[in-house]
């Protein structure tokens, strides 16, 4: 227990920004998606990516290089061996990543399941040994041994997970199924409500409502993914993007427009601003941001990085700027 006074006298250090917008340190994030939609390829860009160093992740500014230790408990190892080993030709992890698959797991006589005393010591000591900034756990369906719909195993995955972020201060991103739909079951969409998406994931009634930020990967008919990231607890704030996979095996912001206008024009007063940029020509944005009467200028601001972001904008000549 602490007084109030000496709990706001004391400096507690703020969570470092990681991914902009989308990721810090001491984060839990709950990440969904249904069967071969693309979580584990996600997690791999993004663990090459971190450590690596690069400047960004799908449109997200990348503060630093970040260590990151991967546990994958659901593909082979070959397959997560061929997923790293084209993304190792195009970027280089420093030796900034570890991975541990299930084979080994095996081998050493660790069952995985987050009420197991020798999974949990084993988990601890790898994170002590090698002082990872974000740990992935790929995914919640083997720590929980299929009991999703059981609170007590529920509480005990999201209380490990705490338990990481808060004892060694890194990140903890854990990959989650949604549970299976019924022939009568609506059908929840990353471009639609979101809310519903997340709270089919499995263990939702605890895990994905404590969790910091919720992500979310589907595909779409026809080609290509969204992914939506944000940290909602913290901001309110997400993100929906509209991906693909490329044949080197890296997720890269699509080239389509009009899929880009679906991932941003996310609400009335986004579709009529756009018509204001469409009918600008070249615009500067403090001449802009005035004429978008419809949003507050905080809501303007996170429309103009999503503009950005997405490349739906484009700089021009003169600090002006014009539609694509």
């Amino acid at each position: 227990m602490r007084i109030v006074e000496d709990l706001l006298a004391e400096e507690l250090p703020e969570k470092e920004v990681l991914v902009e917008g989308i990721l810090r340190k001491r984060d839990i994030v709950s990440f969904g998606g249904r069967r071969k939609n693309g979580k584990t390829t996600l997690l791999s860009n993004l663990a090459m990516h971190l450590s690596a160093g690069a400047e960004m992740f799908l449109g997200h500014s990348i503060t630093r290089p970040a260590r990151v230790l991967a546990l994958f408990f659901e593909d082979d190892p070959s397959q997560i061996k061929e997923k790293l080993e084209r993304l190792y030709a195009l970027l280089d992890p420093k030796r900034q990543m570890a991975v541990v698959t299930l084979d080994e797991l095996i081998s050493a006589g660790v069952p995985v399941s987050c009420t197991d005393e020798r999974f949990r010591n084993y988990l601890y000591k790898q994170v002590s040994d090698f002082k990872p900034d974000v740990v992935m756990l790929d995914n919640l369906s083997h720590l929980v041994r299929g009991r999703y719909n059981d609170p007590e195993i529920i509480d005990n995955a999201f209380m490990l997970v705490r338990g990481l972020a808060n004892t060694y201060g890194c990140a903890v991103i854990v990959a989650a199924h949604p549970r299976k739909r019924g022939k009568e079951d609506p059908k929840h969409k990353l471009n639609g409500d979101t809310e519903d998406f997340f709270e089919d994931i499995m263990g939702s009634s605890h895990f994905v409502n404590s969790a910091d930020c919720l992500w979310g990967i589907e595909k779409i008919k026809g080609g290509g993914n969204y992914f939506l990231a944000g940290e909602q607890r913290r901001t309110g704030k997400e993100y929906l993007s509209v991906i693909d996979l490329d044949d080197d095996g890296v997720f890269r912001l699509t080239e389509g427009h009009s899929d880009k206008l679906t991932s941003v024009l996310t609400s009335q007063k986004r579709k009529d601003a756009w018509k204001l940029f469409k009918q600008a020509g070249a615009f500067k944005w403090d001449e802009m941001q005035p004429r978008c009467t419809m949003m507050k200028q905080s809501a303007f601001y996170d429309f103009k990085r999503e503009l950005i972001r997405n490349g739906l904008v484009v700089k021009g000549e003169e600090d002006t700027w014009k539609v694509v």
